[in-house]
């Protein structure tokens, strides 16, 4: 008996409902009025669970910075300290809605970013296979 995938090639997606808000209530400064993210607390726990990619539909960090000085710990703590890839402004309603539906939360995810010589971002269209 196999014992499943290591947490190393996870990946965890976080919804925190952005596309929603800005359904409802129209666009906004996340700068300013702020936008969801992870607590920097998480970021333990996050490191126990070594996801090899962390997506969000925001930036995963919370808006405007926090008051610790790191202003997006998320990102220098994963992305640097702990190279997992993030991805960052998912739409992830459907997904979420789909996975409701079925009453599942782990399905196939596949991402192929390009390959860009000195590059540290691509544009992706990631698919998801319940």
């Amino acid at each position: 008996m196999s014992p499943g995938p290591s947490a190393s090639s996870s990946i965890l997606l976080i919804a925190t409902g952005r596309d929603d808000r800005r359904r409802k209530l129209g666009r906004w400064d996340p700068v300013t009025v702020g936008l969801a993210g992870l607590h920097p607390e998480c970021i333990a726990w996050l490191h126990t669970k070594d996801p090899a990619v962390l997506g969000s539909d925001g930036v995963s960090d919370p808006l405007p910075a926090n008051t610790h000085g790191w202003s997006l710990p998320v990102h220098m703590c994963l992305l640097v300290g702990m190279g997992v890839h993030l991805l960052d402004n998912l739409h992830l309603g459907r997904l979420a809605s789909a996975c409701a539906e079925e009453g599942r939360w782990e399905f196939l995810f596949s991402v192929a970013p390009l390959q860009i010589g000195g590059g540290t971002g691509s544009p992706v269209n990631p698919i998801a296979v319940l």
